[in-house]
């Protein structure tokens, strides 16, 4: 949640007056030590204008635009480029399994 607060340049107090609660509360909450309630949710999610993905499930999001820029990018390299772009990438999951096996 902090992360798409400051994402949009928002201090903590703007975002907690907007959703009627204390900033002490939503700092308890964007550091793990308090749950707010669904109610409390909303009214954070709307305050800061994120998504429910965006807030909830921040590294798929992140994946999400990961994955877009490279499909957005990639067809406009030569082929060459593109062969030498896998090249890396066709050699990780070789790397991630060498790792799980230590």
């Amino acid at each position: 949640m902090r992360n798409a607060r400051e994402k949009r340049n928002y201090k903590r107090e703007q975002i907690a007056e907007r959703a009627e609660i204390s900033p002490r509360f939503l700092a308890a909450i964007e550091s793990g030590r308090r749950k707010p309630s669904l109610d409390v949710l909303i009214r954070l999610v709307n305050a800061i204008g994120a998504s429910f993905d965006e807030i909830l499930a921040p590294q798929v999001n992140a994946d999400s635009e990961i994955v877009d820029r490279i499909m957005r990018l990639v067809p406009q390299c030569s082929q060459r480029d593109q062969e030498l772009l896998l090249t890396p990438v066709d050699k990780m999951p070789d790397t991630k399994e060498k790792k799980a096996d230590k």
